[in-house]
């Protein structure tokens, strides 16, 4: 058996996102979501979601898109000059450089889980926004008030790249995955890393973690059904993955980036086609969410 969650990234984010999510769990896909509070469709979607309560809901900490909730002075490292939250790109230098303010960091972190309890929700995990929480600067502060706070679950960004048992080249693909994991290897090793602290601290990880864009696309497949079953036949056996996904329906919204705009439109059709729920029993996978274990 094979245990997969199929999480949907960016809820709250507006109301054609959010839309997008929660059509992809009514066709039976997506079984888990995380909400972004500092975004103008948040009560939109924490309302959308007690509809829901197969649906876990944890939190999308976010330091790279919107405005913050804090004061602006109390986050003012955080913040450019239109009081936005700096470049996601600029974040990340920073941080991995340790060069943000630590206090402003963990003030907002700390609006964000507030906001989301006073919304009458409890998180069922966390992941972060461009996983900008992974950062060398941001996850200790980030595990510390899930410790706090009780929110015993987050994403791991650990993975591995599998053989593709349905690869026509066998030998060809068993070197195309050494030389993927070779080459990702001093990543893999921080990840791992920070999968065992989350471990030590004990917040429960799956044991692996996907994007539905990246699985297809490392392939050179289609961005399609045909794509991803490739990624479900090569999934490891008895072990806890998290799909990550971005579904949304069009919209006109500037803040989120226009080249991103297909990425949901595609992932959207993929996961409201009927057929996939056939391909989860062809390979035997069964559908979870944060809740379950």
């Amino acid at each position: 058996m094979k245990y997969l969650i199929i999480n949907a990234d960016d809820f709250g984010f507006n109301k054609e996102i959010t839309d997008g999510i929660i059509d992809a769990h009514r066709a039976g896909t997506v079984t888990s979501t995380t909400m972004m509070v500092n975004m103008p469709a948040v009560e939109y979607a924490a309302t959308l979601s007690k509809d829901y309560p197969n649906l876990s809901v944890g939190i999308h900490l976010n330091l790279t898109v919107g405005k913050p909730l804090s004061p602006l002075e109390k986050v003012s490292g955080l913040v450019d000059k239109n009081g936005n939250f700096r470049n996601y790109i600029e974040m990340f230098r920073l941080a991995n450089r340790c060069k943000l303010p630590k206090e402003q960091i963990e003030t907002e972190l700390i609006a964000q889980i507030e906001k989301f309890l006073a919304l009458g929700l409890i998180p069922s995990h966390s992941d972060s926004h461009h996983h900008i929480a992974d950062c060398m600067q941001i996850h200790p502060i980030k595990v510390r008030l899930l410790k706090k706070y009780g929110i015993k679950k987050a994403r791991t960004q650990r993975g591995f790249y599998h053989r593709d048992k349905l690869a026509k080249n066998k030998s060809k693909a068993t070197v195309e995955t050494i030389k993927k994991n070779l080459v990702r290897l001093p990543y893999r090793l921080y990840y791992e890393i920070l999968h065992l602290h989350c471990k030590l601290s004990g917040i429960k990880t799956p044991d692996e973690r996907y994007g539905l864009a990246k699985v297809v696309s490392d392939r050179k497949l289609n961005f399609d059904l045909e794509g991803l079953e490739h990624y479900l036949a090569t999934m490891p056996e008895k072990k806890i993955v998290e799909m990550c996904t971005h579904p949304g329906l069009p919209h006109n919204d500037p803040t989120d980036r226009p080249e991103f705009m297909q990425v949901r439109i595609n992932e959207h059709k993929i996961l409201t086609n009927p057929k996939l729920l056939d391909l989860f029993e062809k390979y035997d996978v069964k559908l979870i969410n944060f809740n379950d274990f």
